[in-house]
């Protein structure tokens, strides 16, 4: 029960902690991304973990996006696996592995330690050829 009420309670970050700077950006977007400051750069003072975005033009959107990167990144640091982060890796590892096994079982291959599934596929001995009658002899060809 304690875990899903520290789970339900929505992390907040200080404002006071952090320290925000605001930059010209770079990249696509022309004269409106050259000209004017639209790169946001925040630092978590306890923490020391730092966040930059300049993934839109304009600077509200930019200044959005970083508080709550930022926001995400702290709770990952101080809260680890009980962090919003961590459970949406844990979610696609998941995922991941559910898929890995699906396409294997499709596949007729079993793993971790199993061995491979064959079918039923004829055995080709060495003696079975087709240049039985050569005897070792290599047929050169002459002109």
């Amino acid at each position: 029960m304690l875990k899903l009420l520290k789970r339900s309670i929505k992390f907040t970050i200080n404002p006071n902690d952090v320290i925000e700077k605001i930059c010209s950006g770079s990249g696509p977007g022309g004269q409106k991304v050259n000209k004017s400051e639209n790169c946001v750069n925040l630092l978590h003072v306890p923490t020391r973990v730092k966040v930059k975005v300049h993934d839109s033009r304009d600077l509200i959107i930019n200044r959005h996006i970083a508080w709550k990167r930022l926001t995400e990144k702290v709770e990952f640091q101080i809260n680890g696996d009980d962090s919003k982060i961590a459970r949406r890796i844990e979610k696609k590892r998941k995922n991941k592995e559910r898929k890995r096994r699906k396409y294997a079982e499709r596949d007729n291959i079993v793993t971790k330690g199993d061995e491979k599934k064959e079918e039923n596929k004829p055995e080709i001995s060495s003696d079975d050829s087709d240049d039985s009658d050569d005897n070792g002899v290599e047929n050169v060809k002459t002109t």
